[in-house]
């Protein structure tokens, strides 16, 4: 006698497991680079004055930061007045005509504005225009 079965039915599984550690080592690596250059940056007790808020800051920007003792530092790095020259000139020249440089400096509560005008006239002399010094808000708020 012939038996007649019926053939059997591959079912093909797909194993999401690995698919999902990829994505959650993804998740984990935009949220540490995206707080990374929040940690470059060096503590300044930040003058208060009211003024513009600002909801967006641009990350490509370059910020500056000026201490007490008239120091500048550039993502950590400590720079003379002429070697943070060089670097806006650098970036001039890189971004091209009609490229737009975003300047933040960040001086110290305490700085003298000898320092802070000295790189004001810097940046004026490359030409950069627009740039801001970042300050805090007191408690009274905006103007």
């Amino acid at each position: 006698m012939i038996s007649f079965t019926p053939p059997r039915r591959r079912t093909m599984r797909f194993d999401m497991t690995p698919m999902i550690d990829v994505v959650l080592q993804l998740i984990i690596f935009f949220m540490y680079t995206s707080t990374f250059s929040e940690m470059v940056r060096t503590p300044v007790d930040l003058p208060e004055e009211p003024g513009e808020e600002i909801e967006k800051f641009n990350t490509d920007a370059l910020v500056v930061d000026v201490r007490t003792d008239g120091t500048i530092l550039v993502q950590g790095v400590v720079l003379t007045l002429e070697e943070l020259r060089k670097i806006v000139g650098g970036e001039l020249i890189r971004g091209g005509e009609g490229s737009h440089l975003e300047i933040v400096l960040r001086p110290d509560r305490d700085a003298p504005s000898s320092h802070i005008n000295a790189i004001a006239g810097e940046l004026a002399s490359l030409g950069v225009r627009d740039w801001r010094i970042a300050t805090v808000v007191p408690q009274g708020g905006v103007r």
